[in-house]
């Protein structure tokens, strides 16, 4: 990710795809557009470096950046897992490279599925990895997610099967797995969540809304000191933190539509026509 290394001046509001159309053009497979840094330049994110949480509570604007983040990487020829509980991303179910697991069975049935891919992935030669199909498993509400998946587990499991659910280990497993093997974590979680510090520390990216209050930053921010300006009620304003480094971000919103069809949307937009009567 690259993070822009001056004043904290509070960057733009309302980044739309028009804002950032030449970054999301020239960006790589693997790179996306979170939105624009302090000096209105594009901040990107780098999948391959490392998992990314998103941390917000409601109106924060974490659902709508995570739809943008998919969007980009469906249009880079991913394919896309998201675990839904709240139907936040239904919007992804219309997409051909998408799978849309809602409820908690069809999430433990994808997890396991995941869980043996990784397991393939971390035993075959890197120039097959190279050549393998980028999957991006997306989460859009991480907390308690692996309390749902044990108890229904323990409901259902027959005699003999393992005490731990095997869809809590796997999704362990692909949290800390390195991201250089083609899968990659996003995930979003509220501020006032009890997310286990080693859930915490598998996820190496923290994009965290300007809204999460004094008590959580430093929860979500690994101690990190809570820069002066970060404090903002505004939708989609959010500081991303890397390490001990943080830079303040106005997030990328991507519609529905721009979402599902984004070389589309990019063509119009270079023709003028994106937004037209």
């Amino acid at each position: 990710m690259r993070f822009i290394r001056k004043s904290p001046a509070q960057p733009p509001a309302g980044v739309r795809l028009e804002d950032v159309r030449e970054a999301l053009e020239g960006a790589r497979s693997g790179q996306v557009v979170l939105g624009l840094g302090e000096t209105d330049g594009a901040m990107m994110l780098d999948l391959d470096f490392a998992h990314t949480l998103l941390v917000g509570d409601t109106g924060s604007g974490t659902s709508g950046l995570m739809r943008s983040v998919l969007g980009q990487v469906l249009a880079h020829g991913a394919e896309v897992v998201v675990l839904d509980r709240t139907a936040r991303q239904s919007w992804a179910k219309a997409h051909v490279d998408v799978t849309h697991a809602g409820r908690i069975d069809e999430i433990h049935a994808e997890l396991v599925r995941l869980g043996k891919e990784l397991e393939r992935r971390e035993n075959v030669a890197a120039s097959d990895i190279l050549t393998a199909r980028r999957v991006v498993v997306a989460i859009d509400h991480r907390a308690g997610l692996a309390e749902a998946l044990q108890a229904r587990w323990t409901e259902r499991r027959s005699w003999g099967e393992p005490q731990v659910s095997p869809a809590v280990e796997a999704l362990a497993a692909l949290e800390w797995a390195s991201p250089m093997l083609g899968l990659h974590m996003v995930a979003a979680t509220n501020s006032g969540s009890s997310l286990a510090a080693t859930t915490r520390e598998a996820y190496g990216v923290r994009i965290v809304s300007g809204r999460v209050g004094t008590q959580a930053w430093p929860v979500f921010t690994g101690g990190l000191s809570r820069p002066l300006a970060a404090t903002s009620r505004t939708p989609g304003r959010f500081w991303a933190v890397r390490g001990a480094t943080t830079a303040p971000l106005s997030a990328l919103y991507l519609s529905e539509v721009e979402a599902l069809h984004l070389p589309a949307a990019l063509l119009l937009a270079d023709a003028g026509k994106w937004g037209a009567a």
